[in-house]
C-alpha cells in the first residue's frame, strides 16, 4: 500500500532517520528535511489512551518490535485492516525508537489512497516550496 511517514519533530525524524544507519558506512551522510502541511479529518490517534484501551492493545502491544517478525505484529495488522476496511486516512503512533533514545516523538503514518477531499496533504521542500500535494 501507498503510504508516507512523518515524524511530528526534529528530534524523532532525527532518531528515525538513523535508525536502519547505525554502524554502516552511511550513518553520517548528509540530510535533507522535508515537512508536510496536513488537514485530514479522519485519524486513528495511538497516541490517546482511550483510543489505544478501546483496541485492546497496550504499551508492549504499541512498542513491540516488527523488523524481523515472522508473523505481522498486532499493529502492522490493525494497519492492514484499517486501510483495507474503513475509510480512516492516516494513524497518529508513538515512535519506538525515540522513547528508546529518552524522548517522547510521535509518527503519523498517511495512506495515500485514503487522502480524498476535503483531506489534503501537502509535501513541503526544504525551500518552503509545495513539491507534491495529494489529491
Amino acid at each position: 500500500m501507498e503510504c508516507i511517514y512523518f515524524s511530528e519533530d526534529d528530534g524523532t525524524a532525527a532518531v528515525e532517520f538513523r535508525r536502519d544507519l547505525a554502524g554502516l558506512p552511511d550513518e553520517f551522510q548528509p540530510v535533507v528535511t522535508y515537512w508536510a502541511e496536513v488537514m485530514i479529518q479522519r485519524a486513528l490517534d495511538l497516541t490517546d489512551l482511550t483510543t489505544v484501551q478501546g483496541l485492546g492493545l497496550d504499551e508492549n502491544e504499541l512498542f513491540a518490535p516488527w523488523r524481523g517478525s515472522k508473523q505481522p505484529t498486532l499493529t502492522q495488522t490493525l494497519g492492514d485492516t484499517l486501510v483495507k476496511h474503513t475509510h480512516i486516512t492516516a494513524i497518529r503512533f508513538p515512535s519506538d525508537v525515540a522513547k528508546l533514545a529518552g524522548l517522547t516523538g510521535n509518527n503519523v503514518v498517511v495512506y495515500r489512497a485514503q487522502v480524498k477531499p476535503p483531506d489534503r496533504v501537502s509535501i513541503v521542500g526544504p525551500t518552503g516550496r509545495k513539491l507534491q500535494t495529494w489529491p
